[in-house]
């Protein structure tokens, strides 16, 4: 179940209620392979454009620059309640933090995600 007050499941941190006590989340390749195994919405364009953004993030998290752009259209696509519910349902929370965890040195990666 997401809060939707801290955009967070419970368990999503290392601690497991929520708080992270300054550490970033951690999550399994299993977590990360069930976000991209998910299957497209029905009659929802804007929510499979999210999803995609997402999956495709994920399944290329290794390359800076799709992170920093994926990172842009979603934050470009969040525009409404709505679209932004649907981003964090559709693991986009995890996207962005896997992709500050993955290019820590990178500015413009940290910059869009945060």
């Amino acid at each position: 179940e997401v809060d939707h007050i801290s955009a967070t499941k419970k368990g999503d941190f290392p601690n497991g209620d929520g708080s992270d006590n300054g550490k970033r989340p951690v999550y399994s390749s299993s977590e990360i392979d069930s976000i991209i195994k998910r299957k497209p919405l029905i009659n929802d364009p804007v929510g499979n454009k999210i999803r995609l953004v997402i999956v495709k993030a994920l399944k290329h998290h290794d390359n800076s620059k799709f992170q920093d752009k994926a990172c842009e259209n979603l934050r470009f696509m969040a525009t409404s309640a709505d679209n932004v519910s649907k981003i964090i349902l559709l693991g986009g929370l995890k996207m962005v933090s896997k992709a500050m965890e993955d290019h820590p040195r990178n500015s413009v990666v940290q910059a869009e995600a945060s």
